[in-house]
């Protein structure tokens, strides 16, 4: 969160899942799934000697940026069982994460959660990546579809006056 103080971390997840996760995992060229196995078997410092990396994974100079569309009634009770369009034409130009969705008999996408996508834009600015992930945000369609309008975009310092941690 951007304050008249600075920038001040709240929270931190790490869990594959979470949309914090999901934009910075495109970003890294190191193979991870190497690390990961060595992480969970006792060997990372081996594994990573081995791979030639001391100490930071390597990334793409680009930016990423997460757009979440939420279910009607997210957080507090999300609804269920809304046909989802636009999905291919979301994915031409983005990377799109589905998670609270289920699939109708007929094949038709349905919402089934509250947080049924996160949509990952790149660029090479993070403004750049953030056009790209509301172009593709807006692509994917459901009744009651919610999401954050802010992502990405950097206030002016004059609106951040009286803001406080």
């Amino acid at each position: 969160m951007l304050t008249t103080d600075g920038p001040y971390l709240l929270e931190c997840n790490v869990r594959l899942g979470d949309p914090e996760t999901q934009v910075v995992l495109p970003r890294i060229q190191t193979p991870l799934a190497p690390l990961l196995l060595a992480a969970a078997t006792g060997r990372l410092d081996e594994s990573a000697r081995r791979m030639g990396l001391s100490g930071a994974l390597l990334t793409t100079p680009d930016a990423a940026v997460g757009v979440v569309l939420a279910a009607a009634g997210y957080p507090g009770a999300p609804r269920s069982g809304d046909a989802i369009d636009g999905c291919q034409e979301a994915e031409r130009d983005a990377l799109v994460f589905w998670s609270g969705v289920s699939r109708a008999a007929d094949g038709t996408l349905l919402t089934a959660g509250g947080r049924v996508a996160t949509i990952v834009g790149r660029g090479p600015t993070i403004e750049k990546a953030a056009d790209v992930a509301y172009l593709a945000a807006s692509r994917v369609t459901f009744a009651g579809r919610r999401f954050r309008r802010d992502i990405g975009r950097i206030p002016a310092p004059s609106s951040l006056a009286g803001v406080t941690a």
